[in-house]
Formats: C-alpha cells, sequence, structure tokens
C-alpha cells in the first residue's frame, strides 16, 4: 500500500502485581506490535538507552503479549519498571512507565 508505518503510541495503561519473587505485569496490547521490552531496576531510570545494572525481559522477543511474569526478583524490594512496545517495522514506541513509578516485591 506505499503507507508510511507511523511510529509505535504506547498505551499508558498498564499494571505489576508483584509477588515475592516475581510479579505480574498487564497492560493493553499496542498495534503493529511484534513484541515488548520490560525493564526493571532499582535506581530511576536517567534516559531512553537500556540502564546498568537493570533486568532485561523480552531481548529474544518472546514478550508477544500481556500478562507476563517477570521473575528473579528480591524479596522486600523496590524496583522501577518500564515497557516498550517494539516492531520489525518502526522504531521502538517511547518507553512507558508505572504511574507510581515504582513497586516493591512482597516478603
Amino acid at each position: 500500500t506505499g503507507r508510511t508505518i507511523q511510529p509505535l503510541i504506547p498505551q499508558q495503561q498498564f499494571a505489576v502485581t508483584p509477588q515475592t519473587f516475581e510479579a505480574e505485569v498487564i497492560w493493553n496490547a499496542t498495534p503493529n506490535t511484534d513484541y515488548y521490552i520490560i525493564e526493571v531496576n532499582k535506581n530511576e531510570f536517567t534516559n531512553d538507552e537500556l540502564q546498568e545494572g537493570s533486568i532485561i525481559y523480552g531481548e529474544d522477543k518472546g514478550i508477544t503479549s500481556s500478562p507476563y511474569s517477570i521473575t528473579g526478583l528480591e524479596e522486600q524490594t523496590t524496583y522501577y519498571l518500564r515497557l516498550r512496545s517494539c516492531s520489525e517495522s518502526a522504531q521502538p514506541s517511547k518507553w512507558c512507565t508505572l504511574e507510581d513509578g515504582t513497586f516493591t516485591t512482597k516478603s
């Protein structure tokens, strides 16, 4: 059709349900998305690059739908979390962050 594919638009609505060593992440699906990247860090994110010390989920392009359980977390720990949608044919979306910024795992 020759139309230019617009960059992906992040949906602002998503939430985390923390457990002790994992958390379930739920978000609204976005159009023209092949996979999602979730980034978790104990420190606040400072820019759009993947941050040192982060746990990155989905770099294998394996996260294709919501919900998704992120694992390998520490108990009673506060984490920053962000999500972006990615496509093989367009630039990744802007990072979408949690409304509260952080979530805390249970003990």
